[in-house]
């Protein structure tokens, strides 16, 4: 698992500089598209862990080089309703990969994780994660990560 961690640090950190190019054009023009509507949003990159990107690796079988979305941006506002104006925003900016949608605020997980996904053709083509939820749903979010860290940890 170490050597695969290594190459996966090796392809993020190759993509480095491109990425962040395209985070602030990205996270810039939601933030001004926001301020239009009076939407408080806090936007920030998150970056997923090597064994996340190692499952979806070994899931969808396919190679590191087909995986693209490996940086994700989260953006966390007050309301449902500010989740979708701000997925409208994104959409509207940029196209959307379609068969990357889910709406789980409509439609929550069995464990109640609720939130917006979407994956744009950002800035030059480049695909970007989005994540978007309201502070409850980040908070229950957050503390069901935890709780699962906690779990895995005692197996």
């Amino acid at each position: 698992m170490l050597f695969r961690s290594k190459i996966i640090s090796k392809k993020l950190c190759s993509d480095q500089e491109q990425y962040q190019k395209n985070r602030k054009i990205i996270i810039d023009s939601i933030e001004e598209e926001c301020k239009k509507r009076n939407i408080d949003a806090i936007i920030y990159p998150y970056q997923k862990s090597h064994y996340s990107i190692y499952k979806k690796l070994l899931q969808l079988n396919i190679s590191l080089d087909n995986v693209h979305e490996t940086q994700t941006l989260r953006i966390i506002t007050d309301t449902i309703d500010h989740c979708y104006t701000i997925l409208g925003i994104i959409h509207t900016l940029w196209k959307p990969n379609i068969r990357r949608f889910k709406d789980y605020i409509s439609v929550p997980k069995k464990n109640n994780y609720r939130s917006l996904h979407t994956t744009i053709f950002g800035p030059g083509g480049v695909i970007t994660e989005i994540q978007i939820r309201d502070k409850e749903m980040d908070k229950q979010a957050q503390l069901g990560t935890i709780l699962q860290k906690g779990q895995n940890g005692k197996k």
